[in-house]
């Protein structure tokens, strides 16, 4: 039998001990932070603001039932070629009226009759203009197209500048589940209440005021028929935008007859006051995992 002698470093010993029980990273952060921090960690670390906006075209299905058809390349090339730029890039941000004499005025036709036929494009941005450039052509199919200029408006926002594709079917109606797919590319909640009724142009804009410069809202409405459009804040001021139609304006341009449901998204594409996730919580979601 060895003996330890003093000085002698002592030999590693047999242990008995159990070995430390294996913890899920999910419940780990669960422990530390909390379920609803584990939420928030996770959107965050999933929204990736260029992976995102370059998935558009997942969500657009072309050429299929109920889905879109890509822009024309002229449509793409007047885009691009109006869009604004900075250091040879295209400009995030950018300013969506054309402060042309008069501008004022259209921006109040646009909001007094947005449908009439003095509503115009003039005062607003040619950019702004150029997202749907293809309402004109013969058909409706850039007329039917609403949800994904509205969409197509926000990517271009961004600084990535994206043409409206058109509904590809022939019959009358819009993009099949165009406000599912868009939360799905978002990848985040449309919030349809407030305080137990419908969202309005003034609980929007003030989420845009909050976010501050460079904040942007997709809006899903009932108008008599389903419409959508965007909001923006650039420099403070908020400007409502129909980008289908070319038309901008400080006033909604609608008034809500009926349901409404909006995503509002910073400068830094993380959503502003977002609806809590349908799940109660992680474990529920792993535990469906099984």
């Amino acid at each position: 039998m060895h003996r330890h002698r003093p000085g002698e470093p002592e030999k590693d010993q047999p242990t008995t001990a159990r070995p430390k029980e294996r913890v899920h990273p999910v419940h780990a952060l669960q422990q530390k932070v909390g379920n609803s921090g584990v939420n928030r960690l996770m959107v965050q670390r999933t929204r990736d603001m260029d992976t995102t906006l370059n998935d558009l075209d997942n969500i657009r299905q072309f050429g299929q039932p109920g889905g879109l058809d890509p822009a024309s390349t002229a449509a793409e090339q007047r885009l691009a070629n109006s869009f604004p730029q900075e250091n040879g890039q295209p400009q995030q941000f950018p300013d969506p009226s054309a402060h042309l004499p008069g501008a004022g005025l259209a921006h109040w036709l646009n909001a007094k009759s947005p449908k009439g036929p003095a509503a115009n494009t003039y005062g607003t941005a040619d950019w702004v203009a150029n997202i749907n450039s293809q309402r004109d052509e013969p058909g409706t199919a850039f007329l039917r197209n609403c949800i994904d200029a509205a969409r197509a408006f926000l990517k271009s926002w961004y600084g990535r500048p994206t043409a409206a594709a058109g509904v590809h079917d022939p019959a009358p109606g819009l993009e099949s589940d165009g406000g599912g797919k868009t939360k799905q590319w978002l990848e985040t909640e449309w919030r349809t209440s407030e305080n137990g009724r419908g969202p309005t142009w003034s609980d929007i804009e003030a989420r845009l005021k909050s976010a501050g410069h460079g904040a942007v809202a997709i809006v899903i409405f009932d108008r008599g028929t389903i419409h959508a459009v965007n909001g923006v804040n650039h420099n403070g001021n908020v400007y409502w935008v129909d980008p289908q139609m070319g038309h901008i304006s400080k006033k909604p341009l609608y008034e809500m007859q009926g349901p409404a449901e909006s995503i509002t998204l910073n400068a830094q594409f993380q959503p502003v006051d977002e609806p809590p996730p349908l799940t109660t919580s992680i474990e529920a979601a792993l535990a469906a995992l099984g």
